[in-house]
């Protein structure tokens, strides 16, 4: 039998996961809702869940853009301030540790995701340091934050071979872990 606190995981990686298929459909209005209703669940207060989702849905817009059609490097260079920018202000207004160290990795994060100039090896070993890196600076440990960063590492890898449930998974065990240090934390 399914626990509350079981249903309360599989909501979140359910919500977690939703925004990123949306952003594949590039349905952003979705997206926005969802990222709202993941925050409510939270507990972000409404006024900041609202700001919160409207920056997600932004963010992932303008990198949605990057991953449909070329852009030379100044513009590129515009979006990526645009994106840092609008995690700044999220990670400010969600009070988390180190805001402006978790905005720049989790933006360097989504460049070398979306941006797919190189394949392989160095492209994974760059996304798993800036991804081990936001974990860090969010959860301050390092045996913590190398699982949480492997298990939203696999989520992804489900993710881009569009398994839903597979990506659903691994988001509850993330979400599982991160809360066990600290339940005040967001990913998106």
């Amino acid at each position: 039998m399914e626990t509350d606190t079981d249903k309360y995981y599989r909501e979140l990686a359910n919500l977690t996961s939703r925004i990123w298929f949306e952003d594949d459909k590039r349905k952003y209005n979705d997206l926005e809702k969802i990222a709202k209703k993941l925050l409510f669940i939270r507990g972000i207060e409404k006024t900041k869940a609202i700001k919160i989702a409207n920056l997600i849905r932004k963010s992932y817009e303008r990198y949605g853009l990057l991953d449909d059609r070329k852009i030379n490097d100044t513009i590129q260079n515009v979006f990526d301030n645009f994106i840092l920018s609008n995690f700044n202000e999220a990670y400010n207004l969600l009070n988390e540790n180190n805001p402006k160290k978790q905005a720049k990795h989790h933006e360097l994060w989504w460049k070398n995701f979306y941006i797919k100039k190189q394949f392989g090896p160095k492209r994974f070993l760059k996304l798993f340091y800036h991804i081990f890196l936001y974990n860090k600076n969010k959860i301050k440990k390092i045996g913590s934050s190398l699982s949480c960063t492997i298990l939203l590492i696999q989520a992804g890898m489900r993710h881009n071979k569009r398994d839903f449930s597979g990506t659903e998974s691994k988001l509850i065990d993330y979400w599982k872990k991160l809360d066990g240090l600290d339940k005040t934390h967001i990913v998106f």
